[in-house]
């Protein structure tokens, strides 16, 4: 995987301590623990947005049409509740997605590694979302799906093509992924979810 990350935080531990948290202070842990995050899933369609989502709910649903306009997913990976916007990638409907820029957490973007003839246009459209003010420097991840068909371009080619590695305002990071079959999609997620809490 390639990625930009974040510039680590020092922290200090005091060693020697015995006496356990009182309630309340526990309370408390439990409650900061308990992060809440929206995060905007966006690409071209048929890029394997919604499969990707799928693959972190759970309750998977067998069959999946593409998405209409958009769709809310809610789960939990880890201590962290997400809600996933999941934007439906056809063109007719890439004007929608700058209204849900607001309030958002962190960017997912998709793109169908397989698909080469679409680069270009991908690359256009992510120019265009990460250049939006209302989502500067929010951690962006991007999956590098359908990894697993054989026209599919490597990691390293796809980066350039897309010109995620010139990104210099956040941390970023792409994952190779197969959204049938769910390799790389727990990495990419997990990633993103400690970035977000690290905010």
């Amino acid at each position: 995987t390639l990625e930009r990350p974040l510039s680590p935080r020092r922290r200090r531990t005091k060693r020697g301590r015995t006496d356990s948290p009182s309630p309340l202070v526990r309370v408390l842990i439990l409650m900061v623990g308990q992060a809440k995050a929206t995060v905007l899933v966006v690409g071209l369609d048929n890029s394997g947005k919604t499969t990707i989502v799928n693959c972190l709910r759970p309750d998977r649903e067998e069959d999946i049409a593409p998405t209409i306009g958009w769709s809310v997913s809610r789960f939990t990976i880890g201590k962290t509740k997400l809600t996933v916007m999941d934007m439906s990638g056809q063109s007719k409907y890439r004007e929608l997605w700058d209204s849900y820029y607001t309030d958002v957490q962190a960017v997912v973007f998709v793109v169908d590694a397989s698909d080469r003839k679409r680069h270009k246009e991908a690359h256009g459209v992510l120019i265009s979302v990460l250049g939006s003010g209302d989502l500067s420097g929010l951690p962006f991840l991007a999956f590098c799906n359908k990894m697993d068909l054989a026209e599919a371009v490597p990691p390293a080619e796809l980066a350039r093509a897309l010109d995620i590695t010139n990104l210099s305002d956040r941390a970023w990071h792409l994952q190779p992924c197969c959204a049938l079959t769910g390799e790389g999609v727990q990495d990419g997620i997990g990633w993103l979810v400690a970035r977000i809490k690290g905010r």
